[in-house]
């Protein structure tokens, strides 16, 4: 499978996905939830946050948090 990784989510399923796959993160400062980014990372989206709502100190928090939204195989992963 060229340009595609093999994973094991908990040794419950696989999933094979591009290794540049776009995912969808939940972006909050403290417990404000400012909405959602796209990335490939964690970093790239708090990154593409800083430079759309500036410096995290304006929201009174150090920094700001990405929730990654899990695929659904992932959460049947978890709960099995």
């Amino acid at each position: 499978m060229s340009g595609h990784v093999q994973i094991g989510i908990d040794n419950c399923k696989k999933v094979a996905y591009n290794k540049h796959m776009t995912r969808t993160y939940m972006i909050y400062a403290g417990l404000t939830f400012l909405g959602y980014e796209y990335g490939e990372s964690k970093d790239e989206v708090l990154f593409r946050t800083r430079s759309k709502f500036g410096d995290p100190n304006n929201w009174n928090v150090t920094e700001y948090t990405a929730n990654i939204i899990r695929w659904q195989e992932e959460l049947e992963c978890t709960n099995a």
